[in-house]
């Protein structure tokens, strides 16, 4: 019992390490246009079917970007704060757009 408090002080010290890290990654993942951190996104999506959209698009914390790019270089919109996760407003249409996010 007297060894489980250090091993317990250094796993916590340890979880939080690597949560502080993977914050870090996510926070730079769309506001810097490098490998590796332009593979770092929210979510990829087919976009195809919407007119004005790229084929693909990767949701970061700050933009969106193109997903299929050119080897590792992805075209992404400007940077700005609380980006958010909207279609219709991200492409500036309705068409293609399934109907949960529109409204």
């Amino acid at each position: 019992m007297a060894g489980t408090r250090p091993g317990l002080a250094w796993l916590s010290l340890l979880l939080t390490a690597g949560s502080i890290t993977l914050l870090f990654l996510a926070i730079l993942g769309g506001a810097v246009n490098r490998n590796p951190l332009n593979q770092v996104y929210f979510l990829k999506a087919d976009t195809s079917g919407i007119p004005g959209a790229p084929k693909a698009a990767q949701w970061t914390l700050w933009n969106v970007c193109d997903g299929v790019g050119t080897g590792r270089d992805y075209l992404c919109s400007g940077t700005k704060p609380a980006h958010p996760f909207d279609p219709v407003r991200n492409f500036k249409t309705t068409k293609g757009v399934d109907s949960g996010f529109i409204g």
